[in-house]
């Protein structure tokens, strides 16, 4: 039942976004407040957390992008500009260079990291735009990491990171 509710209330707040591009869907998450673009050839699964994963087609892609909306900032309650606050104040701790995009503050940093069986390479990003803070993960877990896939996955993440917005107002 709560699966069902969820469902509902993403398409009735997807109801409120402008027509998406040709070749993009958009995305809601659970919580049916924040929505992003995506390509439509993309495929998606929900992770808990307000999290979701979109991928392109194909067993052996080689990436995986997570975007997970951090809810809290969203409340009525906290400044308008609690998330860009927060992506600045991370940046500062982390000595990391701050973005802007539209909108949009960003950071990014990258590593390496370990998995039973192989290394992979993750981006990460904090992306604050108002209240909306989402934070995105590229997970580079093929043996190519420059094929053709994977570099056309990350050149769309600032197109994502710029459609990033409220299904409300």
């Amino acid at each position: 039942m709560r699966r069902l509710s969820k469902g509902i209330r993403r398409f009735i707040f997807s109801l409120r976004l402008p027509k998406a591009p040709n070749g993009q869907r958009w995305v809601v998450f659970d919580d049916g407040r924040v929505a992003f673009l995506a390509p439509t050839d993309y495929a998606m699964h929900r992770e808990p957390g307000e999290t979701v994963a979109v991928y392109p087609p194909g067993d052996d892609s080689g990436i995986t992008l997570r975007f997970s909306l951090h809810t809290e900032p969203l409340e009525a309650h906290l400044p308008d500009d609690v998330a860009e606050r927060f992506v600045t104040e991370s940046a500062s701790k982390r000595g990391l260079p701050l973005t802007r995009l539209g909108n949009r503050l960003f950071l990014a940093e990258s590593r390496e990291d370990s998995w039973p069986d192989r290394q992979v390479l993750m981006h990460y990003w904090q992306i604050g735009s108002g209240r909306i803070l989402v934070v995105c993960s590229a997970t580079i877990w093929g043996p190519d990491r420059e094929s053709d896939t994977i570099r056309r996955a990350l050149a769309f993440v600032p197109q994502i990171i710029e459609s990033i917005r409220l299904t409300w107002r």
